[in-house]
């Protein structure tokens, strides 16, 4: 109805208290007829606006800030899926205080997204690591090393037969007679490279493995044996044994015969 003078004069609207609660409903509000200008600061608050109603469409981009987030408002229900992407996320932003116990799984975080320069010296246990995720594929040529492994690691049960092969090969360690370990143990082997000769330790001492002759090209014609006896030496008792002289025993070295074993030298 038209104004005409005669009628009380309409009152402007000047601040919130003239309007009753419910006055107005949003039906009665023009599209776009509600301007950044037309609200005053601080004046939407969490209880001046309906669930949903402002949409991801409505929002300025950069438009939330963190100055404009309150403290632990975003939480897991508060953000859609992937909605947060990679290039969102400040670097050192996230941190082990910020991630939840047990909330990194396999699905969580993409291949290769898990550089090695960010795991820290000891972070991976045997208990953190599933029964045969490690495979040969996932270990680097030359990763693992003697100092990498723990004393009695490797076991027969640990290795695999195929290694084994008809053309496969495993390479002894070599040295010379003087090269022997100090506190040998029953059953180590080497290659001994003053004798040309792979040796086994018999838990008393250390002898050819095999004994076979030896020849140029396919020849097995030749049993050697040193010149000099340089350490001391017993007989296995009830075996004989024979070598090629002229043999010396080093001075304060003493070979042991045992009753009914003899030592001849030819």
């Amino acid at each position: 109805m038209a104004y005409t003078g005669r009628e009380p004069k309409p009152q402007s609207i000047t601040s919130t208290t003239q309007i009753a609660d419910g006055v107005i409903a949003t039906a009665d509000i023009a599209d776009a007829a509600v301007t950044a200008r037309k609200v005053a600061a601080s004046g939407l608050t969490a209880n001046t606006y309906g669930a949903k109603s402002v949409s991801t469409a409505a929002i300025a981009d950069a438009a939330i800030t963190a100055v404009k987030i309150g403290a632990n408002a975003l939480t897991a229900n508060t953000y859609g899926a992937k909605s947060v992407g990679t290039s969102a996320i400040a670097d050192a932003a996230i941190t082990a205080a910020k991630i939840g116990a047990n909330a990194l799984t396999a699905n969580t975080y993409g291949s290769e997204s898990v550089g090695t320069a960010a795991i820290a010296d000891a972070a991976i246990t045997e208990a953190k690591v599933a029964t045969g995720a490690v495979t040969v594929d996932k270990i680097g040529s030359a990763a693992v090393t003697a100092a990498k492994l723990g004393t009695g690691s490797v076991t027969a049960l640990k290795i695999s037969n195929t290694i084994f092969t008809t053309n496969a090969y495993f390479a002894l360690p070599t040295g010379l007679t003087a090269d022997r370990p100090g506190s040998p143990v029953k059953g180590h082997i080497r290659f001994n490279s003053s004798t040309g000769s792979a040796e086994i330790y018999s838990g008393s001492a250390w002898g050819s493995v095999g004994g076979g002759a030896t020849g140029g090209g396919n020849d097995d014609v030749f049993y050697e044996n040193s010149a000099n006896v340089t350490t001391s030496y017993t007989l296995t008792s009830n075996k004989n044994a024979m070598s090629a002289g002229p043999i010396t025993v080093d001075t304060g070295v003493t070979v042991t015969i045992p009753t009914g074993s003899r030592w001849v030298v030819v």
